[in-house]
Formats: structure tokens, C-alpha cells, sequence
């Protein structure tokens, strides 16, 4: 084996190892940030809605994902979702009206639809090489 196909195979190597450990880094934030939640879930630091559906959650009766997906249609799951919709629209709508009041900002929703277009490009990117995550 030639030293540069050595030497290409360790950068191989390393990238991969890289890729693992950023991967490992990230679904460890992802656990630190949900267990966090779940912590101010049953404190009641988010609210009575957010206790009983930590409680189910828990329980393996529902799972974060299916509250916000909709999945999930218990009252308390239809109340938190309903509050949050308020919550993003009332957001969305003070952030056009700033930015139509200043000439030199951007339009908020123009800039997030092309941030989460960058984002869908990244994603494909990284499934196409490194598979699916």
C-alpha cells in the first residue's frame, strides 16, 4: 500500500470517527435537553397540562413526538398544541410588523422558509453520505 492511499484511508478513518462522535454529541444534547423538559414538565413549571401529559409520557402512553404531531388527542395534548399555535402566530405576527416597520430588516418568514430549505439541503447532504440517521 502506497503512503498515500495510507494516509487517505486514516483521513477515512478519522472523518468517520468524527461523524460518530458528533452524532453521539448530539443525540447526548438531545437526551440532556429532553430530560430537562421532562424535569419542568413535573415540577408543573410548564403548566397542569404538561404534568399529566409528563405522566403519560412516562408511562409510555404517549411520547413527545405525538403530542406535537397531533397523534395525540387527549384534551391536555389538544390544549398545549393550541396554546403553542397562539403563541408562534402572535410571534410570527410581531415579527413582520418589526420588520415592516424597519426598511432594513428582512421578512422574517421569508428568512425562515430559507432557512429551513438550507437546513433540508444539509440533511440530504449528510443522509446521502452517511446513510440515513
Amino acid at each position: 500500500m502506497s503512503p498515500a492511499s495510507r494516509l487517505e484511508e486514516i483521513l477515512e478513518e478519522l472523518q468517520r470517527i468524527g461523524a460518530e462522535s458528533d452524532r453521539e454529541d448530539i443525540e447526548n444534547e438531545h437526551r440532556a435537553f429532553e430530560e430537562e423538559l421532562a424535569k419542568q414538565n413535573r415540577s408543573g413549571e410548564r403548566g397542569p397540562d404538561w404534568v399529566k401529559l409528563q405522566q403519560r409520557i412516562d408511562l409510555h402512553q404517549t411520547t413527545f413526538s405525538a403530542i406535537l404531531s397531533g397523534e395525540d388527542t387527549s384534551p391536555e395534548a389538544r390544549r398545549v398544541m393550541a396554546y403553542a399555535q397562539r403563541n408562534l402566530s402572535a410571534l410570527r405576527d410581531e415579527m413582520v410588523e418589526e420588520s415592516e416597520r424597519d426598511e432594513e430588516a428582512t421578512n422574517p418568514i421569508v428568512e425562515t422558509t430559507e432557512l429551513l430549505e438550507e437546513i433540508d439541503r444539509k440533511v440530504s447532504e449528510i443522509q446521502a453520505r452517511f446513510g440515513s440517521l
